[in-house]
C-alpha cells in the first residue's frame, strides 16, 4: 500500500529475444499517463503521481504497462495498487515575536477527521507546540508540525518564525536628593530605533528623553519603558528618595498622658544614618542616638526624669546635609 500523497516508482523490466524494445506506454485506471518512452532501457525507472485523497481510507488504481518491440509488436501487463488516504495539514503563517513575549502556544491541525497524532519540531518548540522564544534565540526559525495518521501516512508544513531583539535597559541606580533639590536620571539603553517613556509624570522635566531631570517632591519609584522600533518593550525602575526638611518641635510634654510624651522629629525618618545629641545647660550630653531615631528622647536621663526647662540639640543628618540645631524645652 502507498500513500496518495506520495509519488511512487514502477521499474522497467521488459526483455525481448531478438531486436529490442523500441516503445513503453503507462496508463493509469485507463488513461494515458504522459507521453510515449520511446527511449526505453531495461530497469529504468518511472515515477508516477496521483491526486491526494483523504477519503474513502483506501483507493485500488490500475497501472497497465504497454511494450513495443519494433513498430507493431506489443505485450503488456496490468497491476493493482492500493493507495492510502493522506492527512491534510493546516498550519497558518506565524506573526514575529519579541525576545521576552513569555512562551505561546503554537496552533495546527488535520483538517480532514483522519486520526493520528501530530508533533511540533524546531529550534525553541516542544513536541506540543510551546514555542520558547528565549530558547530559540533571536533570528528566523523554521518550525514544523508532522501528522502522521494511523495508516502510516503523514503531511507536514514549515513556517518560519522570527524572534525580535529586545532592549537592553538600566534606569540607573537609586539616589537620595534634597527636598527641591533636582538630579538628572542616569538611564542607559541599547537598540534600535528606540523610544522612551518615563512614569509617573510628576516632577520630571520630561517622559519622553532617555535621561530627564528629576525632582519630586516625595519619595517616587520612577518607571522606564524603552521601545525598539519594531514594538518590543523592555521596562526597568530606580527609586528616587527625597530628604525632607527636618522638622523638630520646640517643646514636649513628659508626663505621662500618652500625648506629646517623646520629642517627635518629623521627616528625620527619611535620614536613616542621623543621629540626635541633646546637651543641658552645662553642657551635659543627657541624650544621644545612633543610627536613626528608633527611640526618641523621652525627658529622661538615667532611667530619671529630666527638670523642666531649656536643652539643647543637635542633629546630623549624616547625608551631606548640615547639622540642624536648636533649643528644646521640656514641660510637664
Amino acid at each position: 500500500s502507498l500513500c496518495s500523497n506520495q509519488s511512487f516508482k514502477l521499474k522497467n523490466k521488459s526483455t525481448v529475444d531478438f531486436g529490442r524494445i523500441t516503445k513503453v506506454q503507462w496508463f493509469l485506471d485507463g488513461v494515458q499517463y504522459g507521453d510515449d518512452d520511446l527511449d526505453p532501457i531495461f530497469d529504468k525507472d518511472y515515477t508516477f503521481s496521483v491526486p491526494k485523497f483523504t477519503s474513502p481510507l483506501t483507493k485500488t488504481i490500475k497501472v497497465k504497462m504497454v511494450v513495443y518491440s519494433g513498430g507493431s509488436c506489443f505485450d503488456e501487463v496490468e497491476k493493482d495498487i492500493i493507495l492510502l488516504a493522506s492527512p491534510t495539514v493546516n498550519f497558518n503563517q506565524l506573526d514575529s515575536i519579541c525576545l521576552n513575549a513569555g512562551t505561546v502556544q503554537l496552533i495546527a491541525n488535520e483538517t480532514s477527521g483522519l486520526l493520528g497524532s501530530g508533533v511540533f519540531t524546531g529550534k525553541g518548540v516542544s513536541i506540543s507546540g510551546l514555542f520558547n522564544p528565549v530558547t530559540a534565540g533571536v533570528g528566523v526559525h523554521n518550525i514544523t508540525y508532522t501528522f502522521t495518521a494511523t495508516n502510516g501516512c503523514t503531511d507536514r508544513v514549515t513556517q518560519s518564525i522570527e524572534v525580535f531583539p529586545i532592549p537592553d535597559v538600566d534606569a540607573g541606580g537609586d539616589f537620595s536628593i534634597l527636598a527641591g533639590g533636582e538630579q538628572q536620571m542616569s538611564a542607559t539603553a541599547s537598540g534600535i530605533g528606540l523610544t522612551y517613556e518615563w512614569s509617573p509624570a510628576a516632577g520630571l522635566s520630561s517622559t519622553t528623553i532617555l535621561n530627564p531631570i528629576a525632582k519630586p517632591d516625595v519619595d517616587t519609584k520612577y518607571t522606564l519603558k524603552v521601545t525598539t522600533d519594531l514594538g518590543c518593550i523592555t521596562f526597568d525602575d530606580v527609586f528616587v528618595k527625597v530628604l525632607q526638611n527636618v522638622e523638630a518641635p520646640n517643646t514636649f510634654s513628659p508626663n505621662g498622658d500618652g500625648i506629646n510624651d517623646v520629642w517627635n522629629i518629623k521627616y528625620l525618618n527619611t535620614y536613616p544614618n542621623g543621629t540626635v545629641e541633646i546637651f543641658d545647660r552645662n553642657g551635659q550630653k543627657v541624650y544621644s542616638s545612633n543610627k536613626g531615631y528608633n527611640n526618641p528622647f523621652d525627658g529622661n536621663f538615667n532611667k530619671k526624669p529630666l527638670p523642666v526647662g531649656t536643652y539643647y540639640y543637635i542633629i546630623n543628618p549624616n547625608s551631606g546635609r548640615k547639622n540642624i540645631t536648636g533649643n528644646l524645652t521640656i514641660i510637664r
